[in-house]
């Protein structure tokens, strides 16, 4: 084949690659992403650095084999002189998306106490755009003080991101509309202490009633139990979470090295994140696919979703039950009551193959006489017209499901008050 020809070949395959890169970019940004099966094979494109890599790569070779290496030159001179404007500019404006801090992957640290905690006093946006904010004692609330009087109630809630509130408000999670709606049906002020953490379980719990939230005189403590909440027997040194990535100094590994101090780096990040959470569903197959949802829970037996077997029901039950005795004989000596709710996964829903967990913990809370909770039943009886979950962008319970939480547990709490004496009208909602 004659050079001209092979030139004439490779500007076609320049030209042919710089056009698949813009259907690439136009499908990724504004169509939820491409999505390919060809056979056996599936071809995924749901980022948005890819295509704007290709295209730019594309766009330059297509120049230099088409002979014009002055607008090669002009064109990365161009675009290097355009992005350093841009820098200058976020820099100048101090624009909040372009602040090191943006990424809700940096709210970690490693913690002796705990395994990972999150960084005190951080302020940001966490997923689905929802402003973050961390107080001084590590916890995703407003500042705390010790003291209170004889009439304040005071509630401590333990728990992961569920009840952190992943994707909602902090007005809008189950504790906050708690704090909210007691007042009007007690007479009494009313605080609840969110020590939610992402990542969390039962030993982290355990940790934080002990060295954090006794110290605040909780009237009734509250663990939002998750299927994820038991990794193990109970243990004072728990591991940090398995899905953050550790630098050897034990801070949190940064995306990016040292582009990280870039503005233009991190606003392009916070945006390709924004996409990448956005097209997640058609990247993961366990957030819009329920089989396979439910066959990613079973692959962990500890965590009981679905029955393993005798032996196996047997060794993690026995682990559950201590974790369960520990926390309930410490509220107990301190005088509170133990609530224990329990937030369903979306692959468990109208499947009691899969709610094996919740009999266990409901019949060793009844032995244990912890109030028990489970919020299975009522999700499903509203699921289908009234959605609980972020689903299928995310597997968290969204706004709807909080409140759904917030309602179920009035009564429940209104009990446990009656029995210190407080009179509480639990048909009040906390709609709002």
């Amino acid at each position: 084949m004659k050079p001209l020809h092979v030139r004439r070949l490779l500007v076609m395959s320049a030209v042919g690659a710089l056009v698949l890169f813009v259907i690439d970019f136009i499908g990724v940004a504004f169509f939820g992403g491409i999505n390919i099966k060809i056979g056996e094979t599936h071809l995924h494109s749901t980022t948005l650095e890819f295509p704007v890599i290709g295209l730019l790569v594309s766009l330059l070779i297509w120049l230099l084999l088409s002979g014009r290496t002055k607008e090669t030159a002009l064109s990365c001179f161009s675009l290097i002189f355009a992005l350093g404007i841009v820098e200058i500019g976020l820099r100048i404006v101090d624009h909040p998306l372009s602040r090191p801090l943006i990424n809700f992957n940096r709210w970690y640290e490693l913690s002796e106490r705990y395994g990972h905690q999150l960084v005190k006093n951080f302020e940001g946006l966490g997923p689905l755009q929802v402003p973050v904010k961390i107080n001084s004692d590590g916890f995703r609330d407003i500042e705390r003080h010790k003291s209170k009087d004889g009439r304040t109630i005071r509630i401590l809630g333990l728990g992961d991101s569920f009840t952190f509130g992943w994707g909602v408000s902090l007005e809008k999670t189950y504790l906050k509309r708690l704090e909210s709606t007691l007042p009007q049906i007690t007479g009494h002020p009313v605080e609840t202490i969110n020590t939610g953490v992402p990542g969390w379980g039962l030993n982290q719990y355990y940790i934080c009633l002990k060295e954090f939230g006794l110290q605040f005189a909780p009237d009734i403590v509250m663990v939002g139990y998750f299927l994820d909440d038991l990794t193990g027997p109970p243990t004072d040194k728990p591991q940090p979470a398995l899905n953050i990535q550790w630098e050897a100094d034990g801070t949190v590994q940064m995306r990016g090295g040292s582009l990280r101090y870039s503005r233009l780096f991190n606003f392009f990040t916070y945006l390709a994140d924004q996409i990448k959470y956005k097209n997640r569903a058609k990247r993961i197959a366990h957030l819009h696919d329920v089989q396979a949802r439910q066959a990613e829970w079973i692959k962990y037996p500890h965590f009981l979703v679905a029955d393993p077997g005798t032996e196996a029901t047997a060794e993690h039950s026995k682990h559950l039950k201590d974790h369960l005795l520990r926390i309930n004989n410490l509220v107990a000596a301190h005088g509170a009551s133990l609530i224990i709710l329990f937030i369903p996964d979306y692959a468990q829903l109208f499947h009691p193959e899969f709610q094996h967990i919740n009999r266990i913990i409901h019949a060793m809370s009844n032995e244990l006489g912890i109030t028990f909770l489970d919020m299975t039943p009522i999700y499903e009886a509203t699921e289908q017209f009234l959605p609980n979950y972020l689903w299928p962008l995310d597997g968290h319970t969204n706004e709807v499901g909080h409140q759904a939480i917030t309602d179920a547990l009035l009564p429940v709490v209104c009990e446990n008050l009656s029995k210190r004496h407080i009179s509480c009208r639990s048909h009040a909602s906390s709609n709002s």
